[in-house]
């Protein structure tokens, strides 16, 4: 797909104030590291740094032109290059992206939740990808800035787009919702991410609910029923609500078994029974499934056909990712945490067949005046569980600590370090061929550090 300059301006409300209006831009970066020939540089001013301030660079790596909302200078070395001036390069790109969706009759999914949407949205991918062309959102474009970004990329030979639909504030997803204009919307669960900034679950529930209120007239829904709260969302729902869950709904999931390889079940629909086979563990990983299956049936699937679609599914770096390593079994979960996430992988962990089972747990961040219960509410759930050994890794699970040392545990080790550096000299020191190891902890923690050496020793 290709763009030119006056077409940019245009749909921007910008104006061209240096040079050729029918200059080509086939690509978008917000980032200069990244930019490759024909892009357009989107310079975003940020908390730590602005992108204006890296316009030559852009120029240097190809781009095309730059979108700007400030005084610029530009190297003389650059022949004339495409510069468009708006009031705000945020809203003109958004508005950009609004545009270039509304040319295409591309079906579009929108897919939110505290906790697994982005394997919702990779198993959804794989399901509707056997039987049309799909676009869907890559690493982590689910924001502000990066939704557009991934609009962008559509083509004309895309069938349906799956995106992914993060937020941290009341609003966020109702903005994505007028760029995207979403068909289907889906919506996993309610947990504790971005309660500092929300203050409640029902703040929470209240944002994420914002998806349905942006579907398109007619829209259908696809909800969790094991969880309250979206479940109560259904009310908000244009058209056509169907859920799934492991409770009840019109997709049900039952007799889950998880062996060291793969979780199994049993799925029910409209009276009738199928298997449910997926190489990866955990029973959230069955609910989100289900949703995927769902989003199939909407799509014109049948549930064996969508079934049959996540039978090679490959889980997203760093989320439940099971590896093995000279005898040891690792599980990879370093990419965020809560207490809902945490939970569910401590679950996975103690169902692995292991000589031992050590959990390293670190901080899980924003959940603001919830953080000290939500701490030592893990420490509890650790004890509760057949697990051998915790690690507890920063300041905040000093409570996760502390809570589990209280309960006096006569079968649970329990050891805390200040950082992922003495976690590792401490793992170097107490483990053995045949352990099974959960890493896990919120982004900021950055423990897949602890994994890479793991694969060292």
């Amino acid at each position: 797909m290709a763009w030119t300059g006056y077409e940019l301006a245009k749909n921007s409300d910008g104006k061209i104030i240096n040079g050729d209006p029918d200059t080509t831009v086939t690509g978008f970066k917000v980032d200069s590291r990244y930019v490759e020939e024909g892009d357009l540089f989107v310079c975003l001013p940020g908390e730590k740094t602005d992108g204006h301030k890296f316009i030559n660079d852009a120029l240097n790596n190809g781009a095309s032109g730059c979108l700007v909302s400030k005084e610029i200078d530009i190297d003389k070395r650059y022949n004339d290059p495409l510069i468009i001036e708006v009031e705000d390069t945020l809203l003109s790109l958004q508005n950009i992206a609004k545009k270039h969706r509304q040319k295409f009759g591309v079906s579009v999914i929108g897919i939110t939740g505290s906790v697994g949407k982005t394997t919702t949205k990779d198993m959804v991918n794989e399901v509707l990808s056997t039987k049309y062309r799909v676009l869907k959102t890559e690493g982590n474009l689910n924001s502000e800035i990066g939704l557009p970004l991934m609009l962008l990329k559509l083509q004309k030979e895309h069938q349906v787009a799956v995106l992914e639909m993060g937020m941290n504030d009341k609003g966020e997803i109702s903005r994505l919702c007028e760029i995207a204009r979403p068909n289907v919307a889906v919506i996993t669960n309610v947990a504790e991410s971005h309660i500092e900034k929300l203050g409640s679950l029902d703040n929470i529930a209240s944002a994420k609910s914002e998806l349905l209120e942006g579907l398109l007239p007619g829209g259908t829904a696809v909800l969790n029923h094991d969880d309250w709260r979206v479940k109560n969302m259904n009310k908000k729902a244009p058209g056509e609500v169907l859920f799934y869950g492991l409770t009840g709904g019109d997709l049900i999931a039952s007799n889950i078994g998880i062996t060291d390889q793969e979780t199994t079940a049993e799925v029910k629909y409209q009276g009738e029974v199928y298997k449910l086979q997926l190489p990866l563990l955990g029973k959230h990983n069955v609910s989100n499934s289900l949703a995927a299956i769902a989003v199939g049936k909407i799509f014109g699937l049948t549930i064996n056909a969508a079934i049959k679609g996540l039978e090679d599914f490959s889980i997203t770096s760093m989320r439940t990712q099971v590896q093995h390593h000279k005898g040891l079994t690792i599980i990879n979960d370093a990419y965020n945490a809560n207490v809902q996430s945490t939970i569910a992988a401590l679950e996975i962990l103690e169902n692995l067949s292991a000589k031992r089972k050590i959990a390293i747990l670190g901080d899980m961040y924003e959940l603001g005046e919830y953080t000290v219960k939500a701490h030592m509410e893990i420490g509890d759930e650790v004890i509760q569980r057949e697990i051998d050994c915790l690690i507890t890794v920063g300041k905040l699970t000093e409570e996760t600590y502390n809570k589990a040392k209280d309960l006096k545990p006569q079968k649970t080790q329990i050891y805390h370090v200040k950082d992922n550096n003495q976690a590792v000299d401490l793992l170097e020191e107490i483990i053995s061929s045949g352990d099974a190891i959960l890493v896990k902890g919120s982004r900021g923690m950055a423990m897949e550090k602890i994994v890479y050496a793991l694969q060292e020793i």
